[in-house]
């Protein structure tokens, strides 16, 4: 195991200095407060997938602790995304910069921290799980007064903390949220299924009509074009290519993904009267009722491709060279993962530094075609 997440030298020294020092720091109480309904707040306020891998924990939880009351502090999309699931009895919902994609954001916005954590101290949490195990969590929380706090200590910052777990970067993260019941008494033994995030998910009228305006009832498969990152990107002309060998009964081709630059080229190079062009223009409970009702999904590793799995739609997920599946694969019981094994696999770098891009550009229509064919809802 890992003791610290981060790459650079000095970040780790760091940390490490940080906790030395720490180590001095009064824990206070080691034990659940003694309260007839603990409030619990739960921390996910990273990206799409992540969201997606706590659903299996949440359910769980409640099952072992039915009397909770359970508060899931999270982004303005998770609040969007888990909006139907029924452990959740309250939210708190805010946009934390220190997650935001653009490198221009505020690593450490103090005031804003401080802010929050006066709003959170009126909620009188007695228990707080960061499911992430960030540093600034764990000052959030404690600034919130919250009397028992669990989380990991991989970024420095544990003995803040009242229960640490132990952090194994190799586990599966749905895997890794699961082990937070532990904090409330022994492990329960859990099924595969019980591990798979299954994600209950309503349109509402507006979304519906939408969808029925665009979509109408005519078959379709969805195309994910767009991925977090440009490492994890297949070639857009590639999807065009696989769409055009595709018989003519499968319907429609829905394309999706945010980054409408993908699509300059991809518009003058391919003509093909199937494709319904959704890149830039779908909010996201138009992305989960077309995830929904699609006969199968093909994505790079993204947050859609969570989605598509959690929703039940058959999936197949064309994997780059930045992580390794056994630890961000979607889970699911119709998910196919297709990858194009390279020397420098598992970088964990948004930005490809090799040439030619081999572990996604590499993995050719050929090799996708007939997987892509087979799969059906």
């Amino acid at each position: 195991m890992t003791k610290y997440a981060y790459k650079k030298f000095w970040m780790r020294a760091a940390a490490q200095s940080l906790d030395m020092l720490g180590a001095l720091w009064p824990r206070g109480r080691t034990t659940l407060p003694d309260v007839k309904r603990l409030r619990v707040a739960v921390l996910r306020l990273d990206h799409l997938g992540d969201i997606i891998c706590i659903l299996p924990f949440l359910k769980q939880l409640k099952i072992k602790m039915p009397s909770i009351h359970l508060t899931l502090i999270t982004t303005p999309i998770g609040r969007v995304l888990l909006r139907d699931v029924p452990e959740i009895d309250d939210w708190f919902v805010f946009e934390p910069a220190w997650f935001s994609r653009d490198s221009r954001h505020q690593e450490w916005p103090l005031k804003a921290m401080r802010d929050i954590a006066a709003i959170l101290k009126r909620r009188s949490f007695d228990v707080s799980i960061d499911l992430r195990g960030d540093v600034r969590h764990h000052l959030l929380m404690l600034w919130s007064h919250v009397a028992f706090r669990a989380s990991y200590g991989q970024t420095g910052g544990g003995f803040l903390l009242q229960r640490k777990l132990a952090w194994d970067p190799q586990e599966h993260a749905v895997d890794k949220n699961l082990e937070f019941l532990s904090i409330f008494g022994d492990m329960p033994s859990l099924s595969e299924d019980d591990r798979i995030p299954v994600l209950p998910w309503r349109s509402k009228t507006a979304d519906q009509a939408w969808f029925d305006a665009v979509i109408g009832r005519q078959p379709y498969r969805l195309y994910n074009v767009d991925a977090g990152t440009s490492a994890k990107r297949w070639p857009t002309e590639n999807f065009g290519q696989l769409i055009a060998q595709m018989p003519a009964d499968e319907g429609k081709a829905i394309l999706v993904g945010q980054d409408t630059t993908l699509m300059q080229s991809f518009r003058s190079n391919v003509r093909d009267p199937r494709i319904i062009n959704l890149v830039g223009k779908t909010s996201l409970p138009q992305l989960l009722i077309l995830l929904q009702h699609a006969r199968a999904v093909i994505s790079a590793d993204s947050g859609p491709a969570h989605m598509a799995a959690a929703l039940g739609t058959p999936v197949l997920v064309l994997w780059s060279g930045t992580s390794a599946p056994e630890t961000w694969r979607p889970r699911g019981k119709n998910v196919q993962i297709l990858q194009n094994p390279v020397p420098c696999q598992y970088c964990e770098e948004s930005v490809c530094p090799v040439s030619g891009h081999p572990c996604m550009d590499k993995l050719s229509v050929a090799r996708v075609l007939p997987i892509w064919r087979g799969m059906t809802a």
